[in-house]
């Protein structure tokens, strides 16, 4: 379980996840006057981040864990779609800084992390079926 690269990029995956909280995006979103954003992006993540954690666990049945990956990508993509409504909307674009676009950016990258993962499992089951049709 742990020597295969793709259990890295989860467990990255998932350590990046929980940093987002800790940005200067979602102390914005957690003014927000709507109060519809903050549980959107926390929903969002936190399954995305939940989708990782129990794919990580399934190396046993690649194709269910390939699908779990996927779901849990297309969570990080509304979390990113709700941060950047975030830094369009909530952040005052006077006092706009780089230092905004940090959690989208993490979102984002957490996004590749999940991608990378998924080439990773496409990978050790297309070598398993090479090695099947050797026996």
């Amino acid at each position: 379980m742990i020597q295969r690269i793709q259990t890295i990029w989860l467990v990255l995956a998932v350590i990046c996840n929980a940093l987002v909280f800790f940005t200067p995006l979602y102390t914005e979103v957690a003014s927000d006057p709507g109060d519809w954003l903050m549980p959107l992006l926390a929903a969002s993540l936190g399954f995305s981040a939940l989708g990782s954690i129990y794919a990580i666990f399934l190396y046993k049945n690649r194709p269910y864990q390939i699908k779990i990956v996927t779901y849990a990508m297309i969570f990080q993509v509304v979390g990113l779609g709700a941060s950047i409504g975030v830094v369009l909307n909530v952040i005052d674009f006077n006092n706009l800084n780089l230092i905004h676009f940090y959690g989208p950016g993490v979102i984002l990258f957490v996004w590749i992390l999940q991608f990378m993962a998924v080439k990773g499992i496409k990978k050790d089951e297309n070598l398993v079926r090479s090695m099947d049709r050797i026996r």
